[in-house]
């Protein structure tokens, strides 16, 4: 029962720093997932948390009924929420008697939760009636017995208490050196006074939050510092950041990347940014660490940037520290495989590769059977290149599906080619888009020629590709152009020649100066047509 409910908030917490992208990525649908299996675990307050963050609608009735049940298996999370849930009448015919019964009977148990949502409830203008003496009673039973641990939830719940109540809630909590306090206090103190009136004691709280590792402080602190107008106290906070981040590696990183990037009053400082990185990799957290190698890697002005970066890949090969250990590896590969800024050892690239593909990694499943496909005068193994290509393929790698369609189709394999293509166009993948389009337009291998899907493709592929897709944009002028699969228009059509031409399309070159010289789509100018065609057999 204690694993599952350690893993039960586990979940709820993860799925919490997923939804607000607190230290990672902000990923919605990936915390609605964690949060649902927490639900479906029987954990009440992750429900409680479901229903107040995320923004899908639940039946309150169908939510207070779940309440009810977790309550009745011994939940005191779950009866506390059917108790307020009772006393409002959200979801269940009030009762503030029942309602009073229950919240008193958490109290006997000293729980936590119990109490601080009790002493909301007792401030309520709905249900029990008001008690600010009793609400403020039970707010510093639920602070003692440490309710502020289910943040963020519990801070902000706090901030809609009476002034008094809250600031002397956050003080203690400061005091105590709780440094999601000190955050959550100075954003109420942010938001309660846009003008924040004592504003040595904002830098003040917030520094402290950052010398306990707050990278969200941090971001206020010199958010703060780019607005303020005081000469005195902006010089004095910019004097003292650099002594606050260098307690944790987490505000090291955070400043570094300012530092790197630039960020108002932190001047870019690409030197002193690798260094701060330097400083927190060296006391070995692997995801710093590896943040550093890819810095390192980037840049190109500081010498022995790659004899540093390679000296903590082989470190975080060596830690077998996931995920940092597989994507060192994958890096060191491709690094020793070009021999860039390492000396060339294509064997060990592919000794890497090789540990890599068993880690079942698709990725260098597809970088492996490349190599193998193609031979390229080290190993050349074509049967284990198609088995590779078809387990990265099955990893749902868009691009590992459309170089197995590309391998399929020149192999004759059409309908299973067809089938990969479409698999990975509807993955999103810009190249298959193009290649497959090529495919209809050309009528390869049999396949039934269709401008039309061409041509909603060529259009697609622009749309996605991430870097100019000039190939794409001359087919699909063409296709504008004659009115070929697409309503004809002209005018659309240059302005792919152009963009097609400018980087250096010698067709589209040629058509654009046909265009000038016979006034299609743009006015007659023999000049410009003129250069063009000098442009295209240049």
């Amino acid at each position: 029962e204690k694993i599952k409910f350690k893993n039960c908030k586990g979940m709820c917490n993860y799925a919490i720093f997923l939804l607000n992208g607190v230290g990672i990525e902000q990923d919605v649908n990936a915390a609605s997932l964690y949060i649902n299996r927490a639900i479906k675990e029987g954990d009440a307050y992750s429900m409680h948390i479901y229903v107040t963050y995320f923004n899908e609608e639940k039946d309150p009735k169908e939510v207070t009924q779940y309440y009810k049940r977790e309550m009745e298996k011994g939940d005191l999370y779950a009866k506390t929420l059917y108790a307020f849930n009772l006393n409002s009448g959200n979801g269940i015919t009030q009762n503030v008697d029942d309602a009073e019964i229950l919240f008193e009977e958490l109290v006997k148990s000293e729980f936590a939760f119990g109490m601080f949502i009790y002493a909301y409830a007792l401030l309520s203008d709905e249900g029990i009636r008001i008690n600010e003496k009793k609400a403020e009673e039970m707010l510093e039973l639920s602070f003692k017995y440490k309710c502020y641990n289910l943040y963020p939830y519990y801070f902000d719940l706090l901030v809609q208490f009476p002034e008094k109540m809250a600031i002397n809630i956050f003080k203690k909590a400061i005091d105590q050196g709780i440094g999601i306090a000190m955050r959550y206090y100075s954003n109420y103190l942010i938001n309660k006074d846009g003008d924040y009136a004592n504003k040595e004691e904002l830098f003040n709280i917030l520094g402290k939050a950052i010398e306990k590792g707050d990278v969200v402080s941090l971001d206020t602190y010199v958010s703060l510092i780019n607005k303020e107008s005081d000469t005195k106290i902006k010089d004095e906070a910019l004097k003292n950041i650099e002594n606050l981040v260098l307690l944790h590696a987490s505000t090291i990183v955070s400043y570094a990347n300012m530092l790197l990037e630039g960020n108002g009053c932190i001047q870019k400082d690409k030197i002193s940014g690798i260094a701060f990185l330097q400083v927190a990799a060296e006391g070995g957290d692997p995801e710093t660490m590896y943040r550093c190698t890819e810095v390192l890697c980037d840049c190109k002005f500081m010498e022995g940037d790659r004899s540093q970066a390679t000296k903590y890949l082989y470190k975080l090969v060596d830690m077998n520290a996931y995920p940092y250990t597989t994507l060192a590896m994958k890096k060191l590969a491709k690094m020793l495989y070009e021999g860039d800024g390492i000396k060339e050892d294509k064997k060990k690239a592919l000794e890497y590769l090789e540990k890599l593909v068993k880690l079942g990694d698709p990725d260098s499943m597809l970088q492996f059977a490349i190599i193998l496909y193609n031979g390229n005068g080290i190993r050349e193994d074509k049967d284990q290149a198609y088995q590779l290509f078809e387990g990265a393929a099955m990893g749902e790698n868009p691009i590992a599906l459309g170089n197995y369609a590309q391998i399929l189709f020149d192999e004759g394999m059409r309908d299973e080619a067809i089938e990969a293509y479409e698999a990975s166009i509807n993955m999103e993948n810009a190249d298959s888009m193009r290649e497959y389009a090529i495919i209809l337009i050309e009528g390869k291998n049999g396949v039934l020629k269709n401008t039309t899907q061409a041509a909603q493709l060529f259009e697609k592929a622009i749309e996605n590709g991430k870097e100019e897709d000039l190939i794409s944009m001359y087919y699909y002028s063409e296709l504008l152009r004659n009115g070929n699969g697409c309503e004809k228009d002209v005018k659309k059509a240059v302005q792919y020649y152009t963009k097609a031409a400018d980087l250096g399309n010698p067709d589209a070159a040629f058509n654009l100066g046909a265009c000038y010289i016979k006034g299609k789509g743009v006015q007659e100018d023999d000049a410009k047509g003129a250069q063009l065609y000098q442009k295209a057999a240049d």
